[in-house]
């Protein structure tokens, strides 16, 4: 059984220190990928397709769409958020389908 002299100790120890450097530096470009925003080059055309108008809205008071105010007569679209305070009404008419 031969003991480990000073300088190999130190070696193995520098040898860990720079694996673990390693290790430490992959995993946080790891989360840089992560964080980074990808783009959807497909996505484009598939949301041209889904803005086809659904039907009308009819607003009286506080009325909003998407968070705007909405005018009087407003188109309505898929994926469209329509909200009423307590001072408004609206009416969603689909064509020849309802209201």
């Amino acid at each position: 059984m031969s003991p480990l002299t000073p300088e190999c100790k130190e070696k193995r120890r520098a040898k860990s220190s720079a694996v673990a450097v390693t290790l430490i530096n992959l995993n946080l470009l790891l989360l840089l990928f992560y964080a980074l925003p990808i783009p959807s080059y497909g996505r484009g055309r598939q949301q041209e397709q889904s803005r086809e108008p659904l039907g009308s809205l009819t607003g009286v008071g506080e009325v909003y769409l998407n968070d705007s105010p909405a005018a009087g007569e407003s188109t309505i679209f898929s994926g469209d958020r329509i909200r009423t305070a307590d001072t408004g009404a609206a009416t969603f008419s689909m064509g020849g389908k309802g209201r």
